[in-house]
């Protein structure tokens, strides 16, 4: 098993694909903490992956 332990997968540079790119990390056995920068949606956005 692979921890990326600071991954952004949340930016806006993965807005159109970030749920099938974190299913790809997870299929392919990655875990991965994703580390906010814009505090006022970043629980809400860490939620809905958790979920």
């Amino acid at each position: 098993m692979l921890f990326d332990s600071h991954a952004h997968a949340h930016f806006n540079a993965y807005k159109d694909d970030s749920d099938e790119v974190i299913k790809r990390a997870l299929g392919k056995g990655v875990q991965m903490v994703l580390v906010g920068t814009q505090i006022a949606d970043f629980s809400f956005i860490c939620y809905i992956y958790a979920i």
